[in-house]
């Protein structure tokens, strides 16, 4: 009966004799261990689904992030404005930033000849809920002037034709979901 050699109980060592040992392949640095066929089947056809997944997916995203352009008809715009005048229009796309004090919006310059009345289009919206905000700076000082009690001096107003009671209306009353081609009439207060 033979017996068990060293080099069997011995990992990547010298044998007894002096000569090195070889690990089996799978303790082998760098070696490649072998994938059975199921296995390897199977990880193609995971392989392939996550492929087919991710094109899926990728198609949507164009769709879902799209711009759409508005067009705004808005009356009750001052007849005789400064030279510079201009139309403000701020785009508010959730409650938290609504009416914020740091005012990014659009600037469209409102002549004498508009006779109270403006058609601009805003490009580029982003697609999904907006509010609007508008006012016209009629002597071009790039403020909302106001009276003695807060209340504007200049003629506003808000998406929806929105109004608060004693101060601006709350997102939700001007809160609309424009589509492509969408034509929004304003009245300024």
């Amino acid at each position: 009966m033979a017996q068990p050699s060293n080099t069997d109980a011995m990992p990547d060592t010298a044998c007894a004799a002096g000569t090195p040992t070889v690990a089996p392949p799978s303790r082998r640095e760098g070696a490649i261990s072998k994938i059975q066929p199921p296995q390897l089947l199977t990880l193609e056809i995971w392989m392939m689904k996550n492929a087919l997944a991710t094109a899926a997916l990728s198609t949507l995203l164009p769709l879902s992030s799209h711009a759409v352009d508005v067009t705004l008809e808005v009356e009750g715009l001052d007849t005789k404005p400064a030279a510079g005048s201009m139309l403000l229009v701020g785009v508010y796309s959730e409650a938290g930033q609504w009416m914020d004090k740091a005012f990014a919006g659009r600037q469209f310059p409102v002549e004498a000849s508009a006779k109270g009345k403006l058609t601009v289009v805003l490009k580029d919206l982003p697609d999904g809920p907006l509010a609007l905000t508008l006012y016209h700076d009629v002597n071009a000082n790039a403020k909302l002037d106001t009276n003695a009690l807060g209340i504007p001096s200049e003629p506003y107003g808000f998406s929806n034709n929105a109004m608060g009671n004693f101060g601006p209306p709350k997102f939700e009353q001007a809160v609309l979901t424009p589509k492509a081609g969408t034509v929004l009439k304003i009245r300024m207060n």
